[in-house]
């Protein structure tokens, strides 16, 4: 199986499985409150079970851009997402809001018995991305996350320093999954910086205010476009 199916398949499970359901995202802030900071690089490290990785996170002016083993640039007002192929400079667009077209799973490697291979599954994969990366600053810190998942309830819990920042801890519970996710919201991004439930976690770390290139929330020059769901 090469790279590009299995990121396709990991991309597919991870929007299916978390629902991507937005809320007016692009709501502007309100006339009290001064506009969240944009432009920001920082650390982010992501775990999911036994897996997880970790990369870098910039923001610019409304849009995300990951840089793991692959890349994807997020434009949290549009509600779409870039995938980034690096390994063979081809990219897709995704609406987040919207199903991916039904694709096969990718079928598992034959292993020989007794070889002492071990098979690494779907359901074992880390996401691309936090799904709480998509999501647009908060239009101030009055507003709960529940903003931009109207099906959770959310119950701050109070106010916290973390890695040197501000940030407000809300717990978020929803009726499809009652293991509660405790989210941690910057006073300056108004983004999630932190995010735990259970053994899955994502955090940013070292966040350096400031501008960032625009050129790098593009795609790449020489970069050609891919259709979901023709072909791997």
């Amino acid at each position: 199986m090469n790279s590009r199916a299995i990121l396709l398949s990991t991309l597919a499970t991870w929007l299916i499985l978390s629902g991507c359901s937005q809320d007016k995202p692009g709501t502007a802030p309100t006339a009290s409150a001064p506009p969240a900071v944009t432009d920001f690089a920082a650390e982010m490290t992501m775990t999911a079970g036994k897996d997880g990785g970790s990369g870098r996170v910039f923001g610019h002016e409304g849009k995300i851009r990951t840089k793991m083993k692959n890349s994807a640039i997020l434009d949290t007002r549009r509600q779409t997402a870039i995938v980034l192929f690096e390994d063979n400079t081809q990219y897709t667009e995704i609406v987040l809001n919207k199903p991916l077209p039904k694709q096969e799973p990718p079928k598992p490697p034959q292993v020989p018995a007794g070889s002492g291979l071990a098979v690494f599954t779907q359901e074992r994969r880390a996401p691309l991305f936090p799904r709480e990366l998509a999501w647009a600053p908060l239009p101030d810190l009055q507003s709960s996350p529940c903003t931009y998942q109207p099906d959770a309830t959310c119950t701050k819990v109070g106010t916290e320093e973390l890695n040197g920042r501000k940030a407000d801890k809300w717990e978020m519970k929803t009726e499809a999954n009652p293991e509660p996710k405790f989210i941690w919201i910057d006073h300056r991004l108004r983004i999630a910086i932190r995010t735990q439930q259970g053994d899955s976690s994502y955090e940013l770390k070292n966040i350096q205010e400031g501008p960032q290139d625009p050129t790098w929330f593009q795609v790449p020059a020489g970069y050609t476009r891919m259709e979901l769901g023709k072909g791997s």
